[in-house]
């Protein structure tokens, strides 16, 4: 069975037109979409400039320009250097606005490690970030995952992925 409503205006209790959040819609704290990208490229970088440590951003254009945006990744993460290093890198989450601001930094880690015994060992890691971002755009959003060595020049820093390596980015509402 199907039922029609049918009415000419619709009020709140003050008379006045309803707001959104009045209905329930796009009320602050709402999650309003949700995007997920598995990764299953990595990148490496011997450099002390950030470089992109995959291929595989992920990207959301936002429904209110007042929304945050909930950013989480995990990803397995590794560096090596030469026989008794003290090796240090940094990762960091940009945010590239189409048409806008690129590579602008929301969230920067530094992992240090120490290689005992022979060149080329390589430290592994989990990297997991989550952070919440206030972009305050409707247009195209793109997010990276970079990383520099800090110290010691020899070292690599690589993504290296797995199967549970993966973005994912949510709109909440503002």
């Amino acid at each position: 069975m199907t039922s029609i409503l049918k009415v000419s205006t619709i009020q709140n209790t003050a008379g006045a037109a309803p707001t959104a959040a009045d209905l329930g819609l796009n009320v602050t704290g709402n999650v309003l979409q949700v995007k997920s990208l598995g990764i299953t490229t990595g990148a490496s970088a011997s450099t002390g400039s950030f470089t992109n440590l995959t291929s595989e951003n992920i990207t959301i254009t936002p429904l209110n320009a007042n929304s945050k945006i909930l950013v989480l990744l995990h990803v397995e993460v590794s560096n090596s250097g030469g026989a008794n290093n003290d090796n240090e890198v940094a990762y960091r989450i940009v945010r590239d606005i189409s048409g806008g601001s690129s590579d602008v930094q929301i969230q920067l880690n530094h992992h240090r490690t120490y290689d005992y015994g022979a060149s080329g060992v390589y430290q592994h890691t989990s990297g997991n970030w989550m952070v919440l971002d206030s972009p305050s755009t409707t247009s195209q959003i793109t997010y990276k995952l970079q990383g520099r060595i800090v110290t010691y020049a020899s070292a690599q820093i690589l993504g290296i992925p797995s199967a549970g390596d993966c973005w994912t980015v949510m709109e909440i509402a503002g």
